[in-house]
């Protein structure tokens, strides 16, 4: 929301790389090319930055509708 002072108001960090490599357990992670919320490279260096074991998937269309688009991949 470019027009909404968005980092004045935000007081949440998620620092989900940095969090991420203390995770002992399985992970799994979905994410879409065509995502137009979170940017699929960011998905990618979360993946690396996670510890074993962990799983990545790439799945088809957006943020809110992949599951729909890909079933068979869900």
């Amino acid at each position: 929301y470019p027009f909404m002072p968005v980092r004045l108001i935000a007081s949440q960090r998620f620092a989900s790389i940095e969090k991420v490599g203390r995770l002992t357990m399985p992970k799994l992670y979905l994410h879409s090319p065509t995502d137009d919320i979170i940017p699929f490279t960011h998905g990618q260096r979360v993946y690396a930055a996670a510890a074993e074991p962990k799983t990545f998937v790439s799945v088809r269309g957006g943020h809110m509708i992949a599951f729909r688009e890909d079933r068979e991949t869900y």
